[in-house]
């Protein structure tokens, strides 16, 4: 499916390289190296589409008269943004006119949620081709989630005299009446604060810096192994306060950060029983792309948990990785390390697993694949994106390694480990199937998709884990 993600032309959230391969994360060229790296605006119906200026109960949001689907703090601003928004009004008000709609998004009352997906995600695409230009991240989320009711199968966008409900806490839900604002009370209630929170956290990013707080830094002494989730990693703060806390802020960015590392200390110390004396270790990451490779050094944390680590090999392989003029990447390790005298080196090939294979016939200890997104792909005969992305899943597997895989939601975990099974030519045993993460992020995703009705997903929540059986 059309996975919104950070990263995204798939859009996904906490997944940064499709943004990258897009231009949906930006940099001013005239910034120094200095100068932090910008993550782009995320649509939201309750900010201004200029400042970002969130809605609130005395000072709403005033949304375009014509296309009924951009928002604006001021008259001020709408007019500043004219320029930018005119050929897609345009296109969205015509399309409106010739549907005999209100506006774009209505009409859809009583369709079920595949159909409802379904729309959007055509529509998409449907508008970037018409417009001949590739939409921006704040363009395709304007289609992925526009204002309407969240009550399932309603899809409402209001009426002058039935005017939508927004929740004044979190500004990402509304609903058409107070009868579907009641039925949905208790689930709101459940996701209302994490929607908050991908909110700050998504403004934080495009006004501040991409999220990349400090890592500990502290080395065990004797291996602890693994422990029952994140939170014995980092430090969740526990008050919570009525506005989203920096502290909250920076533990959902930091378990971002950690939730790779951890995974594979995770699987590690269940599945490969001498890794408390293991003095070296080899890890592929397959799949890689910029967010693997984004505050490159979190993956020396690994290596804090295990203190007889003496030599710790890290290949990042990826056709989207820039190739870089020698395959080792120089990383400085931290002092403790260094005093140790580990050895933890970087590799990347930029290439797909299946081309890397032909070259390197190195066995890897473990191998990783995160928010792998199998089941995303066509694999209709012809289709370049199965060729170019995971054709040959079986490569993934090595005689006597682990190959762990993670997805963004239940539905994903379930249908990328089937497409696994059904592809990789080999005989596996499966060690995990589709369980929840107890190493995941905390950092929450909007999910426009809303898997079995959740409206937030997280980096590498569900997980699955494989090994080869035999030759």
């Amino acid at each position: 499916m059309y996975r919104a993600r950070q990263d995204q032309t798939s859009l996904s959230q906490n997944k940064l390289l499709e943004n990258i391969k897009t231009g949906l994360v930006k940099m001013d060229p005239s910034m120094m190296e200095s100068q932090p790296i910008l993550a782009a605006p995320h649509f939201y119906w309750s900010s201004c589409s200029v400042c970002y200026k969130c809605s609130s109960t005395s000072s709403p949001m005033k949304r375009c008269t014509r296309c009924q689907s951009m928002y604006y703090c001021s008259p001020a601003h709408q007019k500043m943004h004219w320029k930018k928004h005119k050929t897609l009004c345009n296109y969205l008000s015509t399309a409106a006119d010739q549907g005999e709609q209100e506006n774009f998004f209505s009409g859809h009352q009583g369709k079920d949620r595949v159909q409802w997906n379904t729309f959007r995600m055509n529509a998409v695409k449907t508008c970037s081709v018409m417009l001949s230009k590739a939409l921006s991240l704040v363009e395709q989320e304007m289609f992925l989630f526009p204002r309407v009711c969240r009550m399932a199968g309603c899809h409402s966008t209001g009426t002058s005299s039935d005017q939508l409900q927004d929740c004044p806490t979190c500004y990402c839900v509304t609903w058409c009446s107070d009868m579907h604002r009641e039925e949905m009370v208790d689930q709101h209630n459940t996701v209302c604060r994490e929607l908050r929170l991908a909110r700050v956290a998504d403004r934080y990013e495009c006004q501040v810096s991409v999220g990349l707080p400090s890592l500990p830094s502290n080395l065990d002494k004797e291996y602890l192994g693994t422990a029952p989730d994140i939170t014995h990693f980092v430090d969740k703060p526990w008050a919570v306060k009525e506005e989203i806390t920096k502290e909250e802020l920076d533990f959902a960015f930091l378990t971002n950060q950690l939730s790779g590392p951890l995974t594979l200390l995770d699987v590690a110390s269940r599945f490969l029983p001498d890794l408390s004396t293991r003095t070296s270790l080899t890890v592929h990451i397959a799949g890689s792309s910029l967010y693997e490779m984004m505050g490159i050094i979190k993956w020396e944390y690994l290596a804090h948990r295990l203190p007889n680590i003496t030599s710790m090999q890290l290949v990042f392989i990826g056709p989207e990785l820039e190739q870089e003029e020698e395959e080792q990447v120089p990383v400085p390790q931290c002092g403790d390390c260094t005093t140790l005298r580990r050895s933890i080196t970087y590799q990347t090939h930029s290439t797909t697993y299946q081309e890397m294979r032909k070259v390197d016939s190195t066995i890897p200890d473990l191998v990783l694949v995160q928010n792998c997104g199998f089941s995303e792909y066509s694999t209709e005969a012809g289709s370049t994106e199965w060729e170019e992305g995971w054709a040959g899943l079986g490569h993934l597997l090595h005689q006597g390694s682990i190959l762990i895989f993670t997805s963004y939601t239940k539905g994903e975990a379930v249908t990328d480990l089937a497409r696994f099974l059904e592809h990789c030519d080999k005989e596996v045993e499966v060690l995990v199937r589709c369980e929840e993460n107890n190493m995941r992020s905390h950092r929450p995703i909007r999910d426009w998709e809303q898997d079995r009705d959740k409206d937030v997903f997280y980096s590498n929540q569900f997980i699955s884990v494989v090994k080869q059986v035999g030759n």
